[in-house]
């Protein structure tokens, strides 16, 4: 599980790095930052909408700690 994981996130780093770019050299330098605050708050948001309280409800301590 460790390696596909570090296979996706290692493999995810350069395509980042090369879509700032082309947003850097389009857009100016601040726009990378812009764009990686914009797609933070959109995981943000699906994370919000995502969790709903009757899905915590039945949760213990026990079921948070063992996982």
């Amino acid at each position: 599980v460790n390696s596909v994981y570090r296979w996706v996130v290692w493999g995810s780093i350069s395509i980042g790095a090369a879509l700032g770019g082309l947003v850097a050299n389009e857009f100016g330098l601040r726009a990378p930052f812009f764009v990686g605050a914009g797609f933070g708050c959109l995981a943000l948001l699906t994370l919000i909408v995502s969790i709903k309280p009757h899905d915590l409800s039945g949760l213990t301590a026990e079921d948070v700690c063992n996982n």
